[in-house]
């Protein structure tokens, strides 16, 4: 990962940068793209904020511990990865559905984290007929 800040950043498209890295004959391509980073974080905003507005309604309207748990399930299927961003805190089996047993909050460096990593992608290409995405979890999507 330290080979990698080391590189600079060659531009081959008005908005796309990539870092080339070669190591034990594998070819590892680091691309960023602004327009696809824009594009990222808007799809995983609007997520965040739909299963926000779906929090505070659920809280507004304090349903049995069942039904909550129902509803933030249904919630959770729609949010997708962008549940990941949030801390629920929900009553335990005896405990009535209040505003202090029912809350929630975003994690908002996790949030920012996966911002930073938004429109970039890395690849390692073994020979000239196949590129496959690169496993390293620290560089890439």
């Amino acid at each position: 990962e330290k080979k990698w800040l080391d590189l600079p950043w060659q531009k081959v498209r008005k908005s796309v940068e990539v870092k080339l890295f070669e190591q034990d004959g594998e070819l590892y391509v680091l691309a960023k793209s602004e327009g696809r980073r824009a594009k990222e974080t808007a799809m995983r905003r609007k997520r965040l904020a739909r299963l926000l507005k779906t929090l505070r309604a659920l809280r507004q309207s304090l349903p049995s511990r069942d039904q909550l748990l129902m509803r933030l399930g249904a919630a959770k299927s729609e949010a997708g990865r962008a549940f990941q961003f949030v801390h629920l805190q929900v009553p335990g089996e005896k405990q009535e559905v209040t505003r202090e047993t029912f809350q929630f909050h975003v994690d908002k460096k996790k949030l920012q984290q996966a911002e930073w990593r938004d429109g970039t992608t890395c690849f390692a290409r073994t020979s000239p007929q196949k590129t496959l995405p690169c496993s390293g979890r620290a560089m890439c999507n």
